[in-house]
């Protein structure tokens, strides 16, 4: 439900103007998550309470004052998934029975696709839509040709590879996602996407029945810049109107917590127990435990 704001000329319109209401609390004080030399912080001043009562806010809002934008930035893959499939896999599923008669196999192929993604250092990130596809599958057909397949049938796996990727069956949400994504919002978060990946990729967001967890989504291969450069993290900013407080949260310690670190953002890193320190804020095993942290 929106709620509007009330005239200037309501008494419960005086917290705007009482230096008690809020506070204005710099980066360094704010600690990790907080962007920006300054943010309202409100206090325990009359007018915010009288306002926040008179307009039916929740009680969240009116213990902790009044509600700053706070956005919580979601990968995927490793991420929210702890099952998806690797562009080697894919390439042998689009194969079919063919795989195993020219003996290609996910090892075998892992040198041809180790570089020349758009989000690979030597790749050519501003690759959007068809173009996209057009780099990928040229190198498909490097991986298949090299395998000894045949030409024809390189043609035509290699495009069946784009099918192959959107298959929601090959990927396995982690069970503790949506709890976590309502526990996030429930604070006060809206939660995000971004992610470095295929131009369609939304569309396997709505077959995984996830859509509605999330305000929004920024994907490389539709913006035409990839994580860990800064400038995604900027459009990312703008898609959430420029929150105050802010976080990403990922599995890879270059892309998603490097890159966040490097654009001013609070990072989470999500990983199994063993794993060197990445630099983020908080290291986490399970999603579960992120809500608890914020």
């Amino acid at each position: 439900m929106t709620t509007s704001l009330p005239p200037a000329t309501n008494t419960a319109w005086l917290w705007l103007s009482q230096a008690s209401a809020c506070s204005t609390t710099n980066q360094r004080d704010a600690g990790p998550g907080t962007r920006g030399a300054g943010f309202a912080r409100c206090g325990a001043g009359v007018g915010i309470r009288l306002w926040a009562c008179r307009n039916g806010l929740p009680e969240r809002l009116r213990e902790k004052g009044c509600g700053m934008r706070k956005a919580i930035f979601w990968d995927f893959d490793g991420t929210l998934t702890d099952g998806q499939p690797t562009w080697r896999r894919c390439l042998v599923l689009a194969l079919g029975e063919s795989a195993s008669k020219y003996g290609v196999i996910e090892d075998k192929l892992r040198p041809f696709l180790a570089n020349g993604f758009p989000w690979h250092p030597d790749g050519d990130q501003t690759l959007t839509g068809e173009a996209f596809w057009e780099c990928l599958t040229a190198k498909f057909a490097e991986a298949y040709e090299a395998q000894g397949v045949p030409s024809l049938l390189v043609e035509e796996a290699a495009g069946r590879v784009r099918e192959v990727v959107q298959d929601e069956r090959l990927y396995r949400v982690r069970p503790e996602a949506p709890g976590a994504l309502m526990a996030c919002a429930f604070k006060g978060y809206k939660n995000y996407i971004l992610t470095n990946n295929f131009p369609e990729w939304e569309g396997l967001l709505d077959r995984l029945k996830l859509r509605h967890y999330f305000a929004g989504v920024v994907n490389s291969g539709t913006a035409g810049v990839c994580k860990p450069d800064t400038r995604i993290f900027r459009r990312a900013e703008e898609a959430a109107n420029f929150p105050a407080r802010i976080w990403m949260v990922g599995d890879n310690p270059v892309a998603d917590i490097q890159g966040a670190k490097n654009a001013g953002w609070g990072a989470i890193h999500i990983t199994k127990p063993g794993v060197p320190h990445s630099g983020a804020d908080y290291t986490v095993q399970s999603l579960e435990e992120i809500p608890k942290i914020l």
